[in-house]
């Protein structure tokens, strides 16, 4: 299966691509596949239906390609659906076939990209419907499983949503923690040591995108004096965010995020926030349930 170049997933290098599966084929493979050596001869042709069990939005279907094809090149991979589509249950999204060994030997792995990618993909798609009609973007997070940040990041914006920063390096970022600290050293003259910091930044690197997360609505106040690109209002309920949209007015994009529930983010999102951020998309969905089947 091709790669569209529309498609996230072209612009991930190759070479990090083949380093994450191979790293995981050497995890899972490690010496041999001693069962399959012992009963499955090395002539031996198959074919197999990759089948998703639950309904689903499809992600990493190329990457199930790029591991059967890492294993053995003659590998050929048929593809029934593409990734971003939704199916539903018990659907044959593709069919592999080449040597038994080599089926066997990719299977745990492909299938582990696959079915934790379609659980991010349509986690994701379920959020991003429940915003529908509004002007509202989900957003994932940096909050990701090591080493699968590129992956997981392209699953987002299969289920529809967008990407936040993919490093610390991306734009600026202002958070608690960083408050605290300039507090400690500064004391009252925090915020325009802040503003001053800021200035020098946008003079150098204008094109530079600048957030700052406030927790409380005098934080708020404080932070449109230094004119954000985004104002992020963490862990605030409902309340305190309407009340926090009133004082920013025009001045600045507005993010939520912290303890954002489905219930919650529809009540957000009709009071007019432009983005709502959830690390949950990726650390916390729910593997799809996929399965390889010798047809």
């Amino acid at each position: 299966m091709e790669v569209k170049k529309n498609s996230p997933l072209y612009s991930i290098p190759e070479f990090i691509l083949k380093k994450i599966i191979q790293q995981s084929l050497e995890e899972d493979i490690a010496l041999a596949d001693l069962t399959s050596s012992l009963l499955i001869s090395q002539d031996t042709e198959a074919k197999a239906q990759v089948i998703v069990r639950e309904q689903a939005i499809l992600c990493g279907l190329p990457l199930v390609n790029m591991v059967f094809s890492f294993i053995d090149p003659s590998v050929e991979c048929l593809f029934f659906s593409e990734d971003g589509q939704e199916v539903g249950k018990n659907t044959p999204v593709m069919e592999i076939s080449g040597k038994a060994q080599s089926l066997l030997l990719g299977e745990r792995v492909a299938l582990n990209f696959l079915s934790h990618l379609c659980g991010v993909s349509t986690l994701t798609s379920q959020f991003v419907q429940a915003v529908k009609g509004t002007k509202t973007r989900i957003l994932d997070t940096r909050k990701t499983l090591p080493g699968l940040r590129l992956l997981q990041k392209y699953a987002v914006i299969c289920g529809g949503g967008a990407n936040h920063r993919f490093s610390l390096g991306d734009h600026i970022l202002i958070k608690d923690n960083h408050i605290a600290l300039l507090k400690k050293k500064h004391g009252a003259g925090w915020l325009e040591w802040i503003k001053s910091r800021l200035e020098g930044v946008r003079h150098q690197k204008p094109f530079i995108k600048v957030e700052i997360e406030a927790s409380s609505l005098e934080e708020v106040s404080l932070f449109c004096e230094l004119s954000p690109d985004i104002i992020m209002l963490d862990n605030m309920d409902v309340e305190e965010i309407e009340r926090a949209l009133k004082i920013i007015g025009n001045k600045t994009l507005v993010e939520v995020s912290g303890r954002v529930d489905k219930e919650k983010l529809i009540a957000v999102s009709q009071l007019g926030v432009d983005f709502v951020s959830l690390g949950l998309l990726t650390h916390s969905a729910r593997a799809v349930d996929v399965s390889m089947d010798i047809v």
